[in-house]
């Protein structure tokens, strides 16, 4: 995990990992093992723009996995939202938009003796959500963890 903040106002967090994933298993009496070297990457850009305001751009990668019996291929979006908050920190209003540029695709392909399936599933693209909440009681997290009492990187980002 790599952080950096920039100018007091502009937060920049990449997390990524690497692994050697196995599946196996039994079907119709045969022994099935696949295997692959996979990785992600996931790079969240936070600006704090003025009083209250935040804009939040995120991207991430998913590279090409085995599955039981075939693959599933890679994944990439990329998301973005801004956050509004009013009212001494009870109000705030958030925009977000995920899928901006329509590549959050999934594709799978299964592969047997007796058949070949190629799905690849779809949705509309891109997704704006807008949420509104309002904090009633002023409670501090347990833990003194700074980036769970502001949201942390994931405060609007869902």
């Amino acid at each position: 995990m790599f952080n950096l903040l920039l100018l007091n106002r502009w937060t920049i967090n990449i997390n990524g990992s690497i692994y050697k994933y196995e599946v196996e298993g039994e079907y119709d009496d045969s022994y099935i093992t696949n295997e692959s070297t996979n990785w992600d990457v996931k790079a969240m850009n936070m600006l704090r723009l003025g009083k209250g305001t935040t804009l939040q751009i995120m991207a991430m990668y998913k590279s090409p996995s085995a599955t039981i019996e075939g693959k599933r291929a890679e994944m990439f979006f990329v998301g973005a939202a801004v956050k509004q908050e009013l009212l001494e920190r009870k109000l705030s209003l958030s925009l977000n938009v995920q899928d901006i540029f329509d590549t959050r695709h999934r594709e799978h392909t299964t592969i047997t003796d007796s058949y070949y399936i190629h799905s690849e599933m779809y949705r509309q693209a891109p997704f704006f959500n807008f949420q509104i909440s309002y904090k009633i009681n002023n409670l501090k997290n347990m833990n003194g963890d700074r980036n769970a009492e502001e949201g942390g990187y994931e405060m609007f980002m869902q």
